[in-house]
């Protein structure tokens, strides 16, 4: 008789898994490096020994479990199982059969993106419990989207709808990290946002960033809200500036998609009030009349587990066991 599922969160530092009912309550998770550096092969057996391990502690049998959902930061065939790309967990990850290596289990398994899983997270377990229509975005050392239209998945032809950190908001910008100039996750992502910073301090800006994180070359975008709570002037400036692109970006999305909701998570999205203040300035000032006044912005319920959550939200929607 089937009782669980598994949700595993492939990341570049850790990878997550954790046991659920078919309810999304977690009886047991674990918690490991990833190790990318050693390769695709080496990823792949830790997040086997991982699913033997979440079994084995509840004394629970491979045939008593439903399916296996994972998500996986890159290009993902969801249909084939197939991760295309993922800069993330390195070079060996082009063209490789996840859905197939795991096929020792002899279960269902699922695969997406990492963003849509979060998104899908936030659908059964958070924010977006009550809603149908609604933009997921992430931003963290990138920027990602999903979108749920009319309570459905909107992957586009090739599986890679939802490139919003790929939208050009500045054509004089940064250049960014898929060759394009002034997108905004060149502009907004934690690493740019740090890099502003610097940016300011070496050109003779005076703050107490430096200070908080023992050096200029030390200073992160988590260091901003700190900063920002003490009224440094340039933590006030920065905060300001990265809430206005995301503003812009998000207010065109907002008129594009039309969604009942715009829900932020990653870790740039922790900064809460103090950025999305500056965010829904922005949207109200750009977004059309309609879309702006029936759309709410908010921070996401799941940060810390969302891809944990999301890899069971998946797995469980595969199997048509929530809806």
């Amino acid at each position: 008789m089937k009782k669980y599922v598994i949700g595993i969160d492939v990341g570049g530092t850790n990878i997550v898994t954790a046991l659920s009912d078919f309810q999304g309550n977690v009886l047991f998770k674990t918690k490991v490096s990833t190790e990318a550096f050693r390769g695709y092969k080496n990823t792949i057996f830790r997040i086997k020994e991982q699913i033997e391990i979440v079994l084995n502690n509840k004394g629970a049998k491979i045939e008593e479990i439903a399916g296996i959902g994972i998500g996986v930061p890159g290009l993902i065939d969801v249909e084939t199982g197939m991760c295309y790309f993922s800069g993330n967990l390195g070079d060996e990850w082009q063209n490789v059969n996840i859905r197939g290596d795991l096929s020792s289990f002899d279960v269902p398994v699922f695969l997406d993106n990492d963003v849509n899983v979060a998104a899908l997270g936030e659908k059964y377990f958070g924010a977006a419990k009550n809603s149908k229509d609604f933009i997921y975005i992430t931003i963290g050392t990138g920027i990602g989207s999903a979108i749920i239209a009319d309570g459905k998945m909107i992957r586009g032809h090739r599986f890679c709808a939802g490139e919003f950190g790929h939208l050009t908001v500045d054509k004089n910008g940064p250049q960014c990290t898929c060759g394009n100039i002034g997108c905004i996750e060149a502009i907004a992502s934690a690493p740019a946002i740090a890099r502003r910073i610097k940016e300011k301090i070496n050109s003779g800006r005076k703050s107490i960033m430096p200070e908080l994180a023992g050096g200029v070359e030390r200073v992160s975008a988590k260091i901003l809200s700190d900063a920002y709570d003490k009224g440094d002037e340039l933590a006030i400036e920065i905060m300001k500036e990265t809430g206005e692109w995301l503003g812009i970006a998000i207010a065109g999305y907002i008129n594009i998609i039309n969604p009942e909701l715009f829900i932020i998570g990653g870790g740039v999205s922790r900064a809460g009030d103090r950025l999305l203040k500056y965010i829904r300035e922005e949207v109200n000032k750009r977004a059309m009349k309609i879309q702006k006044e029936t759309c709410k912005i908010i921070t996401a319920y799941q940060l810390d587990e969302a891809g944990m959550m999301g890899a069971i939200a998946a797995i469980l929607e595969y199997l048509n066991i929530i809806n």
